[in-house]
């Protein structure tokens, strides 16, 4: 990996946080619930931190340390000295829907950067609620970190103490070998606009671009390191010689209810596996971050989730 790449990415922080909610009673959640997930999250924590309730955040006096706006309204400022082109600047965490039996709710948070520093709020603000409907509540039973298949509880409902078992991962930490051929699957809709619009229609040029943008991103603004959209064009230098030699994608949709604007909206995007071929051995740690971090839009609740199945990349 390039010298500067991987001094910006080695900045670049995370913990993989697994919860464990348990409802009162048999509960019905939406077949994809992480926008459900994550919507809950932000009522909840803003009725926690806000202290000037009639302002919108971009206007309010506390804006620059509230959490909320930190987590949840992430914009352009001047403190963001690149990329500025970017439209829509990326959250500090994604939310990882596992399971759901009707009682028991398992999800991932991945937190980012700085937003680490704020697991105390974040884990209280899931103490207890309901989702959807207002006799679905449960209760927070445990949550544990995990490290590398490693876990390490770090909540539960009994004792009542936050424990900060983890330490945070970069790239240093993890595990990946090169090769010539990478085969990926795309678990949720991911959503990478080609030519203005939401495409199966990439490549490996087209993909490592994406995930690279959205990397640097995530460190400058999360992990406050510096670059410039230079540096993005020499980093992918190289992919569009990587061949695409199998291709199985195909368009699908998840229902969300955006309680911002009050109306119910359908997101698409591809699911499905790729495989690619050539010399891609610089581009396999950014692969290998991308399973944990996504690619693509709407990743805070879960979509641009992939996976290597390559079983030759990884360590065992």
């Amino acid at each position: 990996m390039q010298t500067i790449l991987k001094e910006i990415l080695n900045k670049l922080t995370f913990i993989k946080i697994k919860f464990h909610l348990v409802f009162e009673k048999d509960t019905s959640l939406p077949e994809y619930h992480g926008s459900m997930i994550r919507g809950f999250f932000g009522n909840s924590l803003k009725n926690m931190v806000c202290k000037v309730k009639d302002t919108e955040c971009k206007n309010c006096f506390l804006k620059d340390e509230c959490i909320y706006p930190y987590l949840f309204e992430t914009i352009q400022n001047d403190a963001y000295s690149v990329m500025k082109s970017a439209d829509n600047l990326p959250h500090p965490y994604i939310i990882e829907p596992e399971s759901f039996d009707g009682k028991n709710l398992y999800f991932n948070l991945i937190l980012i950067g700085k937003s680490i520093n704020f697991l105390s709020y974040i884990i209280y603000s899931f103490m207890s609620g309901y989702l959807g409907k207002k006799d679905q509540t449960f209760y927070l039973k445990s949550v544990y970190s995990e490290n590398k298949k490693e876990l390490n509880k770090i909540y539960d409902y009994q004792e009542k103490i936050l424990k900060k078992n983890f330490t945070p991962l970069t790239i240093a930490n993890l595990d990946y070998q090169n090769t010539d051929t990478i085969e990926l699957e795309f678990l949720t809709p991911t959503r990478i606009k080609f030519n203005g619009k939401y495409s199966d229609n990439i490549d490996f040029n087209y993909f490592i671009k994406n995930l690279t943008r959205r990397l640097l991103l995530l460190s400058c603004i999360h992990s406050e390191t510096d670059n410039t959209d230079k540096l993005l064009k020499s980093i992918v230098e190289g992919s569009e010689k990587v061949e695409t030699v199998n291709k199985s994608l195909y368009l699908d949709k998840i229902k969300r209810y955006s309680s911002r604007s009050d109306k119910s909206m359908e997101l698409y995007g591809f699911k499905g596996k790729m495989t690619f071929r050539g010399d891609i051995s610089k581009f396999i740690p950014l692969v290998t971050l991308g399973e944990f971090l996504h690619v693509g839009n709407c990743t805070a609740f879960g979509l641009g989730r992939y996976k290597i199945i390559n079983k030759s990349l990884h360590n065992e």
